[in-house]
This record gives structure tokens, C-alpha cells and sequence, in this order.
């Protein structure tokens, strides 16, 4: 493979010099510390039991592409070689174990690249069953070349170092790799800014509850003990994935495993005898990844139905040219906002508009321009909108808008605003010709602390439209909501 395949020369020359440090000190920052976790974690005469370092270095390959350069690979290559150095390691098995760590994640990093149809966000159903087939090349490339070491340093046989070597990469491949894939960047932004802003953050305990039932399964695993007791955390994990996020359960997954090696390395686990330590090791390792794919494959599969269940909603409640709410839906949210806007005393608008001549449009430039114009025409008006405004497509040219709190200058002001800039908008039709069109818009408006059904509500704002087109058309009329004394109370 060429140097340039993993960008030396096009992230040399493309790129200023303290962008491409940047992204090698971010790598190898992270590669060095989690390294140095995984040689602290090493029992006495073995490799390391949890080993992150090249999980998250794939990960941060294929969530960040830019990070795929030959620098950062050099970079994690140096993290890797520096931390086991400075621990007291030697330069030959130091490189020799650098080599075998760096196989693995290139192996999958190659696999993962080379399979665009595959999804690294892991929201959907085969994507668990792509991870693991990735994972179990990567793990049995590293195994491969490293296995040899345990001869050298430990004076074990060779099989015995290929099962250690691939359970262990097997085991943190599945449980930190998908966290990392998962990682709600902005999310966690949010709720970091809405802590520091000390807004209150609710604690619902029941939400806590498979949390707590997966501590309870762990300590009674715990006294149980035997080769089965490593099952009894299953329904626990079962239930965190089906309550949980996809990112939450991936966390949960990984902290459960975490504890168990941790466990087993320290001899605080009596799952196994301690007498064939090897042997019980790597088959708890083997059992963890097993049992990782579980909640991980229900999570993936409930974010998968979760992004089903959204589309479709979206497809019911929107129209499906302008993206704009369909009628039924606009009736219905405008319902509610009408009746909270009246319990709270508020003032409320609604705007009626028209596209002017539209027929003109369709007929003499086609229907496709006039889809085309609609489309521009809802992205204008949505894009003038307040959050909690409301904007819906009544049928064909004629959409509508409700102002929730707003006064009756500020609702002149808004439609008169639309108006001007439909009027000065060139909208693109087939083939870029530049179409021009004027909307007619008519707004029913209910002062505040008064009382109004959303029917006449509608109605006033549909007269006020009737009232501009008669008048010529590209202007904005108003009429006022009339209520009965014996209704403002």
C-alpha cells in the first residue's frame, strides 16, 4: 500500500503544519494514556487484562477520517512504543507488541473501509453482526503476530498466547469500540452547558431501576459462583438495552465487562479455579464477548425500530413536498397552541397565504417547476419562523401559519416581511430558469385574555386572504376576531 493511501503526502502539503500536529498529539495523547492503563492492568506474568488502547484507536479512525493520516499513525505507532518503554519494557518485545497492537486495528480499520454499505453508527439490525466479524479479523490479525511473545517473556506455549492474546483483543474490541462508534458528541455538549448553567436536571429513579438490577445480578453472580454465574447478569443487560439509548447501553455493557476482568485479573472472582487461571481466563473472555452481543444487538435493533417509528411519524404529521406540517396535523397543534395561548392569556395569530396565479406557473413552466417553487417557498417561510410557531401546507398554493404570542403589530409585521421577500425571490424552475411569484397573505388575529374556537379563528384569517386577493393581490390584509361580551369571560 502506498504512503499516500494513508495521506503523507496530501496531508503534508494540503494541510498547515499545526493542523496535522494537532490531530498526531491528539492520537497519540489518547493512545498513550490508554496504554499505560492497559500495562498498569497487567497481572503478574501475563499481558494486560483490559487493553483500550486499540479499540480506541480504531474508533477514533472511523468516527474522525481526518485522523487517518500517515501521521497519526506514526503518532500512535511512537504513543505506544514510548509508554511500554518508560514501564520498563525492552526494545524488541516493545516493538514486537507495538507491531501485533497496530495489525489488528489496520485489519479492521481495512475491513471497516473497504465495506461502505456497512453502518458505523450501529443503527441497524446486521450492524452488531458486522462489528463482530471485523473485530474477530482484526483480534486474530494482532493474535497472530503477537502470540509468539508469551514464549519469549513468559515462557508459555504458543497456543497459549494466540487464545490469550485474541480473547483479550476480542473482548475489548466488542465492549469499547462501540462506544466510541456511539458517542453522542452533542448531546453530552447540551447537558454539560445545561449543568453549568445550573438549570435543574430531574432525576427520575425509575429510570435507574435496570441499572440497579444489574448491580443486584453482579453480587449475585458474586456469591452464587461457578461457570454458569457469569449468565445471571443477562436479563439485566436485556433490560438496560431495551430502556436505555443505543450510547448508554454500550456504556453499561462496557463498565459490566470492565468490573468482571478486573475481577478475574485481581482474583476477586469466584466464578473459575484459580488453579487453571489461563484456561478460565480466556473462557471468561470468550463468555464476556458472547454476552456483550446480546444487549448490544437489542440495542442496535431498538435504535434501528426507533428511527422507523420517527420517520414514519414524520412522514404522517408532514407533507411530503414542502416538509412543512400536512393540513390535518397543522389543525390539530394549532388546536392545542390556540388553547394554551388562551388558559395563559395570550394574544395569538394565524396567517393565511397564497401563492398568486399559481396555475400560471404550472401551466406555462410545468408542474415540476411549480413543485419546485412550493419547495422554495416553504424553506423562505420556515426559515422566518420563531421555535414554537407553527407552519403547515393546507393544499396545493395554500399554506397557513400560527403565531402564538404575538401582538397585532408583530403579525403585520411578520406577514408584511413574507410578502416582500416572496415578491423579491427568484425562484428556479426546470432547467435554472428563474421563475418570479407573489403570495397574498390574510391574518385572523385574537387579542389577548379572550376566548375563540380554532374553526373561527381560521375563518377570519381565510377571509382576511379573500379580502387581499380581491384588493389585487402580493398585499397582507388583517381582520380582527370579533368575540361576544358573553364569551371573554
Amino acid at each position: 500500500m502506498s504512503a499516500d493511501r494513508f495521506g503523507w503526502h496530501s496531508e503534508l502539503w494540503a494541510a498547515p503544519w499545526s493542523r496535522v500536529l494537532r490531530r498526531a498529539l491528539i492520537v497519540g495523547g489518547v493512545i498513550f494514556a490508554a496504554a499505560l492503563i492497559g500495562i498498569l492492568s497487567r497481572p503478574v506474568g501475563f499481558l494486560a487484562s483490559i487493553w483500550p488502547a486499540n479499540a480506541l484507536l480504531l474508533g477514533m479512525l472511523l468516527r474522525t477520517p481526518r485522523l487517518t493520516s500517515g501521521w497519526c499513525w506514526l503518532a500512535a505507532f511512537i504513543a505506544l512504543v514510548l509508554a511500554d518503554l518508560l514501564t520498563g519494557g525492552k526494545w524488541l518485545i516493545t516493538l514486537w507488541l507495538t507491531a501485533a497492537n497496530l495489525a489488528g486495528v489496520a485489519m479492521a480499520y481495512w475491513l471497516y473501509s473497504h465495506f461502505h454499505s456497512v453502518d458505523r453508527t450501529l443503527q441497524s439490525p446486521l450492524a452488531v453482526l458486522h462489528l463482530f466479524v471485523f473485530c474477530f479479523c482484526g483480534a486474530l490479525a494482532s493474535a497472530l503476530v503477537g502470540c509468539g511473545a508469551s514464549i519469549v517473556l513468559f515462557d508459555r506455549n504458543i497456543w497459549v498466547g494466540l487464545a490469550y492474546w485474541f480473547s483479550a483483543e476480542m473482548v475489548n474490541y466488542i465492549t469499547i469500540l462501540p462506544v466510541i462508534l456511539t458517542f453522542p458528541y452533542r448531546r453530552i455538549v447540551q447537558w454539560f452547558q445545561q449543568t453549568f448553567a445550573m438549570r435543574r436536571v430531574e432525576l427520575d429513579w425509575l429510570r435507574l431501576a435496570p441499572l440497579f438490577s444489574l448491580a443486584l445480578s453482579l453480587g449475585v453472580m458474586m456469591a452464587v459462583g461457578g461457570s454458569g454465574a457469569i449468565a445471571l447478569p443477562v436479563p439485566a443487560l436485556l433490560w438496560c438495552a431495551l430502556s436505555y439509548s443505543l450510547f448508554s447501553t454500550m456504556l453499561v455493557t462496557l463498565i459490566f465487562a470492565t468490573i468482571i476482568s478486573v475481577a478475574l485479573a485481581r482474583n476477586l472472582l469466584p466464578v473459575f479455579a484459580h488453579a487453571n487461571f489461563i484456561d478460565d481466563t480466556v473462557s471468561l473472555r470468550l463468555g464476556l464477548t458472547m454476552l456483550a452481543l446480546g444487549p448490544l444487538t437489542v440495542a442496535c435493533i431498538n435504535a434501528a425500530r426507533n428511527k422507523l417509528v420517527i420517520q414514519l411519524d414524520h412522514a404522517v404529521n408532514h407533507d411530503y413536498l414542502t416538509d412543512a406540517l400536512s393540513r390535518a396535523t397543522f389543525e390539530h397543534r394549532a388546536g392545542h397552541a390556540l388553547k394554551e395561548c388562551i388558559a395563559a392569556g395570550k394574544p395569538v395569530a394565524v396567517l393565511m397565504m397564497d401563492l398568486d396565479h399559481f396555475k400560471y406557473i404550472n401551466d406555462h413552466f410545468g408542474h415540476r417547476s411549480g413543485d419546485l417553487v412550493l419547495i422554495e417557498f416553504a424553506r423562505l417561510v420556515d426559515g422566518q419562523l420563531r421555535k414554537g410557531d407553527l407552519f403547515g401546507r393546507l393544499g396545493g398554493e395554500e399554506f397557513a401559519v400560527m403565531l402564538p404570542g404575538i401582538s397585532r403589530e408583530g403579525a403585520l409585521s411578520v406577514a408584511e416581511r413574507l410578502r416582500s421577500m416572496v415578491a423579491a425571490h427568484r425562484f428556479a424552475g426546470v432547467d435554472g430558469k428563474l421563475l418570479k411569484a407573489t403570495v397574498s397573505i390574510g391574518v385572523g388575529y385574537l387579542p389577548a385574555k379572550q376566548r375563540i374556537e380554532r374553526e373561527r379563528l381560521l375563518v377570519r384569517a381565510d377571509e382576511a386572504l379573500y379580502l387581499a386577493k380581491n384588493r389585487g393581490r402580493n398585499q397582507v390584509q388583517i381582520q380582527d376576531v370579533q368575540v361576544p361580551a358573553a364569551a371573554k369571560s
